[in-house]
């Protein structure tokens, strides 16, 4: 076996990023192949969650309409009908989406003693965007120091709210 020298070659040997490397979407597929096959065999509840880890998904609106779309391929799997963009089911899977990535910021912005709304502002480009540019801590100071001024001026106070513990 040839021996691995440049970082380049080690990553690439031990991801599953080469270009031969089947999707998250075939991964997936394949599990839900082989739970139709036999439930028992497969934690559907487990391949959701790498699933979604797989996906790399930033944005809350797109996890809700890979929520929705995987819903309907397990549910289809058990012969029932999709469910539609808007349905009941959307709007929970949208709203548990939604709450999650609220539940992200508000547990970073307390460890960054920031306010929330000043840290989505600033991240706003990479989660909407996909925007790849690294900032740095100075320049990620600079803007959150900006958005809280920003947000200051646009917002009259309100008390800050503590979700459940």
């Amino acid at each position: 076996m040839r021996k691995l020298h440049s970082p380049l070659e080690v990553i690439m040997a031990n991801s599953d990023l080469t270009p031969s490397a089947p999707t998250p979407q075939e991964l997936f597929e394949a599990d839900v192949v082989q739970w139709e096959k036999d439930p028992e065999s497969v934690s559907m509840e487990n391949e959701v969650h790498v699933y979604f880890g797989r996906m790399n998904l930033l944005n809350c609106f797109d996890v809700g309409e890979e929520g929705l779309r995987i819903y309907n391929r397990i549910v289809h799997a058990d012969g029932n009908g999709p469910a539609e963009d808007g349905s009941a089911i959307d709007a929970v899977i949208s709203g548990v989406a939604a709450a999650s990535a609220n539940g992200v910021f508000c547990a970073l912005s307390r460890a960054l003693g920031v306010s929330q709304r000043a840290l989505e502002i600033v991240l706003e480009t990479y989660i909407d965007d996909g925007d790849a540019t690294r900032l740095g801590f100075q320049e990620f100071e600079k803007r959150v120091a900006s958005a809280e001024a920003e947000y200051a001026a646009r917002e009259p106070a309100t008390p800050a709210r503590r979700p459940r513990v």
